[in-house]
């Protein structure tokens, strides 16, 4: 409802206040949808697909910029801007009407002790599998109850959990004591959520200090240089590099794993930014344009999706809407931290600038090797319990 009110607002406005008023709905919208969106994905995809179809967040946010810039070119006239903001409450209609459509998270049920309901979503997800085996692992993966409990339905369709007992030859009933939600004082007290809130944290924030939207301004800059009134398309072929590459990225995630392809991009990331500085100094344009290129598909493959990816794997359901809130919430702080210091670094130390996100990328690389736990090919509950 926010982004519709928002789009609507930034296409009709007629003073500066609605226009800011619009970008305030449209950014509260925004703000909800970087955290549930990524974490609903995460706890209703199966353990061979995750990957896949979380990197889907970071693949729509490419598509809907390169669509963007595709109506940019043609609403590029006056009252055109106008039609182009008030555009984006359509794919928010759309949405608004198909989301009776979605199923319930089985996860998020389940921490609401709604087992049944539970139940019955995960067999909606999953079609005609066997859910019997993941749905205990959902239920043991949430509860302070022994492994080996299992949840039974009983004759009323109320949840129990039964655990064998070797010894009496009986079976004991009761019901599962369920993790409540914890809020960010409470996850800092906890040294397993703590750990893991951390790396997600430092992903999140490194995902914009890498320096992808001072790379996005310079090159645009280079750009008017070197290709005058073509630097639009020059532009709009960075999106397509973009776009290639986070499909590429969708691709490889669950066969080479996150570590692997985090590495490879924060070194090309490293890489590219000392192209850049050689490019600057020595007034190379064409290297330097390289060197964007470089730089946003090393973004494109890894930290740009792997980082909304790993925040739903590793955070245990009662942290996630917490601690998912709070990295997001630095992700876009330091997205604006970015773009609000870099035309000052940039005056200050001129191609000089990029050192400092080179240093950046590299410092990631390294711990990235160090801290950050491979999730590929396991479950979320066996991702929580490992760690």
């Amino acid at each position: 409802m926010t982004w519709i009110f928002g789009g609507l607002l930034l296409g009709i406005a007629l003073h500066p206040l609605m226009f800011v008023a619009g970008r305030i709905l449209a950014g509260i919208g925004s703000g909800i949808g970087s955290v549930s969106v990524p974490t609903y994905i995460g706890e209703i995809a199966t353990i061979k697909s995750r990957g896949a179809i979380g990197t889907i967040y970071q693949l729509f946010l490419v598509i809907g910029i390169l669509i963007t810039q595709l109506l940019g070119l043609v609403l590029s006239f006056v009252p055109g801007w106008r039609i182009l903001l008030a555009l984006t409450a359509i794919p928010a209609l759309i949405q608004l009407i198909l989301l009776p459509l979605c199923v319930e998270s089985p996860r998020y049920l389940i921490s609401q002790n709604r087992f049944s309901e539970a139940k019955d979503a995960l067999q909606k997800l999953r079609n005609g599998y066997n859910i019997e085996n993941e749905f205990q692992e959902i239920i043991g993966g949430q509860t302070t109850q022994p492994n080996g409990n299992r949840v039974e339905n009983d004759i009323n369709g109320n949840s129990s959990v039964g655990m064998s007992s070797a010894a009496e030859g009986a079976e004991i009933e009761f019901m599962p004591t369920i993790q409540n939600t914890r809020g960010f004082i409470q996850i800092l007290k906890d040294i397993h959520c703590r750990k893991m809130l951390l790396i997600c944290f430092g992903l999140n924030m490194v995902q914009q200090l890498c320096g992808i939207n001072g790379i996005i301004i310079y090159s645009t800059a280079i750009f008017l240089q070197t290709f005058g009134r073509g630097a639009k398309y020059a532009t709009l072929g960075v999106g397509i590099v973009n776009l290639s590459m986070t499909l590429i990225s969708a691709y490889l995630v669950d066969k080479k794993g996150r570590k692997p392809l985090l590495f490879t991009s924060f070194i090309g990331m490293c890489i590219s930014s000392i192209l850049v500085v050689i490019g600057s100094l020595y007034h190379h344009n064409v290297l330097v344009i390289v060197a964007v290129l470089l730089f946003i598909s090393s973004f494109a493959i890894g930290i740009g999706p792997i980082a909304y990816l790993i925040v739903p794997e590793v955070l245990p359901t009662h942290c996630v809407s917490s601690g998912g809130s709070i990295c997001l919430g630095t992700n876009w702080l330091c997205n604006f931290l970015i773009i609000l210091i870099f035309p000052v670094l940039q005056q200050s130390l001129g191609g000089y600038t990029f050192i400092i996100f080179a240093v950046i990328s590299g410092i990631s690389a390294i711990s990235t090797l160090i801290f950050l736990p491979e999730t590929k090919g396991k479950s979320l509950e066996e991702i929580r319990n490992n760690q």
